[in-house]
């Protein structure tokens, strides 16, 4: 089982996403946000533009794990969507630890890496 990107809980997304994670100083709390140049939905947004329909959520699934978040922007170019950023925000522990677990899974299956960046104390 492998675990898909959905857009309003029935588009698939098949680009693979530029991922930063930050973490609070306490280690507790923390942002993932997921940057899709020219995605693959490209399509049906353009036609979104046409239309009055909502463009709402972005969800990352495995089975009957699911999160969800509902922070989404998108960017135009010429008219056209181009970008997609969405953000989760995890609340709490246990969230980044079920967050981190399916990104882990998702990272190995699509051949991504991790890499620390340390910004320096205030």
């Amino acid at each position: 089982m492998s675990i898909e990107i959905f857009f309003n809980e029935t588009i698939k997304e098949s680009n693979l996403p530029l991922i930063r994670l930050t973490k609070s100083r306490n280690g507790k709390t923390g942002t993932a946000s997921f940057v899709f140049f020219q995605p693959t939905i490209q399509i049906f947004l353009s036609k979104l533009c046409e239309q009055t329909v909502t463009f709402s959520s972005m969800s990352l699934v495995l089975g009957k794990k699911k999160v969800t978040t509902f922070d989404i922007q998108v960017f135009f170019r010429k008219g056209s969507p181009f970008l997609i950023q969405s953000i989760f925000v995890l609340k709490d522990s246990k969230e980044w630890f079920d967050f981190l677990t399916l990104l882990n899974k998702f990272s190995r299956e699509n051949g991504l890496t991790f890499f620390y960046l340390h910004s320096p104390s205030q």
